[in-house]
């Protein structure tokens, strides 16, 4: 693992941005030791598997927000 990340990971504020894969907007993954932003988001169990088959990387909080409020668990 890169330096970059690790430190990223003790440092949420000193990470690169990232681009979502649903909707290509620039965001910061708030991925930390102390867990992210993303944890406070509830998607059903479903939609979580469906999202895992479907993107690799990280979305914006817009989009799992809508994902939250349009399948609520």
């Amino acid at each position: 693992m890169k330096l970059k990340t690790l430190i990223g990971y003790l440092s949420p504020s000193s990470q690169e941005s990232q681009k979502c894969e649903a909707c290509g907007q620039d965001f910061l993954c708030g991925a930390s030791l102390m867990g992210c932003w993303c944890n406070g988001i509830k998607l059903s169990k479903a939609t979580l598997t469906k999202l895992q088959g479907q993107y690799k990387h990280c979305l914006c909080p817009s989009c799992l927000e809508t994902l939250a409020i349009t399948n609520p668990t």
